[in-house]
């Protein structure tokens, strides 16, 4: 099964089902866009990109610590 690479702009993957169904079951959390399944005894994480935090996201964390 093969992963192509390509400049798509706003996405970080598509996955196609033949992919999807090959490696399943699968963790997926979409609000920490990120992925986990296994192969071959071994957890593979695949993690989105992240968007950056709002001003008021960071002065919330900054504040809490």
């Amino acid at each position: 099964m093969d992963m192509r690479v390509l400049e798509l702009g706003a996405y970080d993957a598509i996955l196609g089902y033949d992919w999807l169904q090959t490696h399943s079951p699968m963790y997926c959390h979409r609000d920490k866009r990120k992925i986990q399944f296994e192969e071959r005894e071994t957890t593979i994480t695949l993690q989105g990109i992240l968007p950056a935090p709002s001003v008021i996201e960071a002065m919330v964390h900054v504040y809490r610590r």
